[in-house]
């Protein structure tokens, strides 16, 4: 047989730089400089086009590289772009040209489970749909429209030339380029414009930053009320805190307000903790705290009438979604400035006597959360609803109006309708105060001789006839006497007036305190029942009177030290200088001490990281209250000040949250588990894309990249430390590391059969996207029988065939179809509680990437989802999992994991992406991408072989029974190509022969396949139709070892009979493994030959030499007796 010789054999992606990424597909750019671009956009032909079930009239039209924007109707294709513009400048936009033909078919109808962005669709074309800063540059969002029309007929875009003016005066470029790799992968100029970024103005001193939190100890103190609380000199001693025999002068409290931190990244917040003024009752009068001393501090829970005022939940709440308690801080400085005191209250003298004033009272109980579009209860943390009032039916609140005068009042209603049908009726006892609301919020005057002191009955009334009604709250608002019958009462002053007016609380003795808390944090104060004090219509005055025993007491939650040993003194030290940030539980810091060298020592990206407790996050940037935003906040603020000692370092890249979470902040619906790492829940949307944008565009243009370990204990955070280092520093060598494994959904979906996406998709993915180097396992439903009982119609076979693919080892699972937080396939083909305890694949961890909806909803209050359980399993299980936590589009899914990979399997050592950078690159070119997550280290790379074996002699063909040779080597050497970015032209550079690793020692294993094949499968059984053919990998024909010595091996081998005569498509697939004789560390490496044709005929030699056949269990070496695994 003829020796052929082949002097690179080695697979196509692994030698491939590509500069041009799946981000910037069939854009060309014609001309680009600091002054401005244009590009030519071609729209090809939709990589699938298939029915709609919403509009019969429209088609679903998927194109790799096109988003979706949502109207109340209509779902249209987008295509989002992004310019790089240098700074000081704004983008001008003009269409050169444009080429459209009609489809002859309507638009997609918007599922009723996704959330309408706009009104109505917009016309073909492109528009800036905004700009932002991103890592220090600006950059232009654009908007492609692809497809425009109505439920009946449509036009589609099919060219656009479209040209970039840069107006204004570009500040001068920078000395040196930045993010080089990501920049160019997701702008259309990034290539260009990588010296277009602005440079960081010139930071604070190190002292000043500090400065935003006192340098001595702090004591935290939490209140759930409004109202006056003391901490007595015993109350202190019986918590530890001992400040007798100290100056009073030196004692300091602190707070911030408890109100909801701004949700706009660019909205201003407090640098730093604001003193607040307290009154210090000093018996003695001898300026030294003593036994019988106290301090009286005014203190707001996170609730109240106007707690919401002024921020994202104006006119949906009262209270805080995220925590009960509001935190004051108690500190002594010695030797510095006095702490602030309350000033005096005045006398009531000369002032307008007032006996009247405005009582308010609400009613807001928070039970469950509801969103429109699903019309049910949903997951959106934010607002809650109190009741469900059933058609035709009604509720009836008591809402006490103490001491009212029975004067004239108002009333505000908020409840939410289905499918917004209001008919509601509002009594208050006999009076119908509100005949009809057809609004969400609705409002009235009360009419003198209605309100009673005491309790009222609020009666809200549900007149349509079909329609349930979600009721919000109840707002009212009386008139009251100056009073306080139960000790307590909150005054205002006139509405709209200005004056100088004077107060008499009935029912309150001389030793009664009076407070003006129009300022909160500094309250003045009188001892007595009467006051005065000048109000103006632009700001109310607020007052509370209070008899001495109603004066409480708050609740001692600890000490923040100023010297406790951590990674960092301040989290507003900008001389800190680190690569990830570790957001961890508190209890589980020490538990992450191995990361810390771990990503130091990480050969693909050595990262400096620091462990940060969210404990101090919530102290010094929620000012000691729990409130998701202030991660955000902290974040920003270490992207935009931590720049090292030298001021002029990198800000950080990569966030790890460490820690469970869900959206019952509180814990109302169950107490089961605790937010550790609380995620971010708006509307239906759950995201930790909301802590790494520091821009309020959101286009997902994300400015760090981010991954969750979603643990509830400690042992948890100790698995996936230990999985995690073992993955990444120790792996397990073997063919595992080049296989990946498909799982499709198959047609069926609620007995209708529609479905063919998530099979074409898959074959897609394989034969269009991923390297050849892998060796497929396709788990396709339409490949698996029906097993029929008399409740239920399943596929076990798959089931099987998937729990024995993972044990055995394979790199990836890919899944494609329809899910849910614990489920895969309506045929129950991938099941937490039933599969979870079969998973034995010790060292073998896959990366799990699962295009499909909600699997990764990890942030539900009564159960776990699977992602959850296979990272944190200690042996078992995945490396990382990336996953949805809503519902998504099923186009949509398909094409964020096609670019995913893309970007993924870059090749070479030097480029290989991060799973947080290739899931982040994808993110800003889709709508709803943000719900997916990187569940693991987002800093990880997949575990793919790092180097190459080449074939360098080999027969020309595989001959049944005969004997066939190949011999090669192995190298660090890879073939590059390059993709041009403006023409998209491939090109292979000029280098010369991959160099033999010469010292390598170790073992190469050779896997050769058949030539592959294809079937044919008719969908839904329907034989009349034309069927469909996906491909069969050739089955495996020879699979052995052989020594790699001095760099070189030889695989000999003889072909068996069962093979495909005349085939022109087998292939050999070789891994190798090993250590070289110069360098500390073993490696790994993987080769491929194809395509080898297959003789037409059998050899006619004879062989007569029988074959030596060995059984055993796992390995050669078992004894009986030994353990084996569930599936050995």
């Amino acid at each position: 047989m003829e020796m052929m010789l082949s002097s690179r054999f080695i697979i196509a992606c692994l030698g491939l730089l590509i500069i041009a990424s799946t981000a910037l597909a069939r854009v060309e750019l014609l001309e680009s400089n600091d002054r401005g671009c244009s590009f030519r956009y071609i729209v090809e032909a939709p990589s699938t086009q298939t029915q709609d079930s919403v509009n019969s009239d429209g088609q679903i039209l998927i194109w790799p590289d096109v988003g979706m924007n949502t109207t109340d109707r209509f779902v249209q294709p987008v295509r989002v772009l992004f310019i790089a513009l240098p700074q000081g400048t704004s983008p001008l936009l003009s269409v050169q040209s444009m080429k459209s033909e009609p489809a002859g078919f309507g638009l997609q109808g918007r599922p009723p489970e996704i959330r309408a962005d706009k009104e109505s669709p917009d016309e073909i074309g492109a528009k800036i749909t905004g700009s932002q800063d991103w890592r220090g540059f600006q950059l232009a969002r654009i908007e492609i429209v692809l497809q425009s029309g109505s439920a009946v007929n449509s036009t589609i875009l099919r060219e656009i030339q479209v040209n970039i003016r840069f107006s204004g005066e570009a500040a001068a470029p920078a000395s040196y380029e930045r993010e080089t790799k990501t920049l160019p992968s997701f702008a259309v100029n990034g290539i260009n414009a990588v010296r277009w970024w602005k440079l960081q103005r010139p930071l604070r001193s190190l002292d000043e930053q500090i400065e935003s939190w006192p340098v001595f100890d702090l004591y935290k103190f939490a209140v759930t009320t409004q109202g006056v609380y003391e901490l007595s000199a015993n109350w202190l001693l019986s918590n530890g805190i001992d400040l007798t025999g100290q100056p009073v002068a030196g004692i300091k409290m602190f707070g911030n307000g408890g109100r909801l931190l701004k949700k706009l990244p660019s909205q201003e917040v407090d640098q730093g903790l604001k003193e607040i003024s307290v009154l210090i009752e000093d018996e003695n009068s001898n300026g030294i705290f003593e036994q019988n001393d106290r301090i009286l501090f005014y203190g707001e829970g996170l609730k109240g009438f106007d707690y919401a005022n002024d921020s994202y939940l104006a006119n949906w709440a009262h209270q805080s979604p995220f925590s009960v308690e509001n935190v004051y801080w108690l500190g002594l400085e010695q030797g510095a400035s006095d702490g602030l005191r309350m000033n005096s209250l005045a006398a009531a003298l000369g002032g307008m006597p007032q006996s009247t004033t405005t009582g308010r009272v609400y009613y807001d109980n928070d039970v469950f959360i509801y969103d429109s579009y699903f019309q049910s209860q949903s997951e959106t943390g934010l607002i809650w609803y109190a009741t469900t009032i059933d058609p035709g039916q009604f509720r009836t609140l008591s809402l006490q109006c103490e001491d009212a005068t029975g004067g004239p009042g108002k009333i505000k209603v908020r409840t939410r309708a289905q499918q917004s049908a209001y008919n509601i009726e509002v009594k208050i006892g006999e009076n119908s105060v509100i005949p009809f609301g057809n609004s969400e919020v609705v409002q009235a005057e009360i009419p003198a001789g209605i309100l009673n002191s005491g309790f009222n009955a609020v009666q809200i009334i549900n007149n349509s006839t079909s329609r349930w009604n979600h009721l919000n709250y109840v707002e009212l608002e009386f008139e009251r006497r100056v009073s306080a019958p139960s000790g307590f009462v909150e005054l205002l002053a006139p509405d709209a007036a200005s004056g100088f007016f004077a107060y008499t609380v009935e029912d309150l003795g001389s030793d009664g305190y009076l407070f003006d808390i129009t300022d909160p944090l500094h309250p003045l104060v009188r001892r007595g029942n009467s006051f005065a004090d000048s109000s103006n219509a632009s700001q109310r005055g607020r007052y509370i009177a209070l008899r001495s025993d109603k004066i409480d007491k708050p609740v001692f939650r600890g000490v923040n030290r100023i010297d406790e040993s951590l990674d960092y003194r301040r989290l507003r030290d900008p001389s800190l200088e680190v690569g990830i940030i570790i957001i961890t539980y508190d209890d589980w810091y020490d538990a992450l001490e191995p990361m810390i060298d771990f990503h130091r020592n990480y050969k693909e990206e050595p990262l400096s990281a620091v462990r940060v407790k969210v404990g101090d996050i919530f102290d010094e940037f929620g000012w000691g209250n729990y409130d998701p935003v202030a991660i955000r906040n902290f974040l920003k603020y270490a992207y935009e000040n931590w720049r090292g000692p030298s001021g002029s370092a990198e800000p950080p890249s990569y966030v790890l949250l460490v820690g469970g979470g869900d959206y019952d902040y509180r814990n109302l619906i169950s107490s089961a588990d605790q937010n550790w790492i609380p995620p971010w829940n708006e509307l239906e949307v759950c995201t930790d894309d909301f802590y790494v944008d520091f821009n309020d565009s959101g286009n997902d243009l994300l400015d760090m990249m981010s991954g969750r370990w979603p643990v509830q204990t400690e042992s948890e955070v100790e698995a996936i430390v230990n999985k995690t280092i073992q993955y990444a520093i120790t792996p397990l060598y073997g063919p595992w590391k080049n296989t990946a494994t498909f799982v499709a959904d198959d047609e069926w979906k609620n007995g209708y059969c529609s479905e063919f996406l998530h099979t074409t998709e898959s074959e897609s993915l394989i034969n269009q996207i991923l390297p050849d180097y892998f060796t497929f396992r396709k788990l396709y439903e339409i490949l698996y029988p029906f097993r029929t009982s008399a409740t239920t119609s399943r596929k076990p076979d798959a089931t099987q065939d998937l729990i024995e693919t993972i044990n055995r080892g394979t790199l990836l699972v890919n899944y494609k179809g329809h899910g849910s937080e614990h489920v895969w396939t309506d045929e129950q083909l991938f099941v937490m509680d039933r599969d979870y305890a079969l998973l034995d694949n010790p060292r073998l961890w896959p990366l799990f990437v699962a295009a499909t909806c909600t699997w990764g909803g990890y942030d539900r209050p009564n159960t776990r989802c699977f992602p959850e359980l296979l990272l944190a399993h200690p042996t078992n299980g995945a490396v990382a999992c990336i996953a949805a936590s809503r519902f998504t589009f099923v186009s949509q899914n398909q094409e964020l994991s096609r670019e995913f990979y893309e970007e993924l399997f870059r090749p070479g050592l030097e480029t290989r992406s991060s799973l947080g950078h290739a899931l982040r690159t994808v993110k800003p070119l889709k709508d709803r991408n943000s719900l997916y997550h990187v569940f693991g280290n987002p800093v990880l790379r997949l575990a793919t072989p790092e180097f190459f074996a080449y074939v360098s002699e080999h027969d020309d063909s595989l001959q049944a029974l005969s004997l066939y040779n190949l011999s090669g080597y192995v190298s660090k050497d890879a073939e590059v190509q390059v993709i041009s970015v403006a023409s998209n032209d491939r090109k292979t550079l000029s280098l010369d022969d991959p160099q033999v690793w010469s010292d390598f020692q170790g073992v190469v294993e050779a896997r050769v396949f058949d030539s592959e094949d294809s079937a044919a499968y008719y969908w839904c059984g329907d034989t009349d139709r034309a069927p469909y053919y996906y491909g069969l990998p050739g089955n495996a024909i020879f699979r052995g070892l052989a020594s790699v010595v001095n760099g070189s091996f030889n695989v000999t081998f003889r072909v068996p009979r069962d093979i495909q005569y005349g085939g022109s498509n087998a292939k050999v697939s070789l891994y190798f493994y090993g250590k070289s004789d110069s360098e500390p560390d073993s490696s790994d490496g993987i080769g491929i030959l194809r395509p080898l044709r297959i003789a037409s005929a059998a050899a006619s030699e004879v062989d007569s030499l029988p074959p030596e056949i060995s059984i055993w269990l796992e390995a050669p070496s078992f004894s009986s007796g030994d353990q084996v695994s569930q599936t050995p």
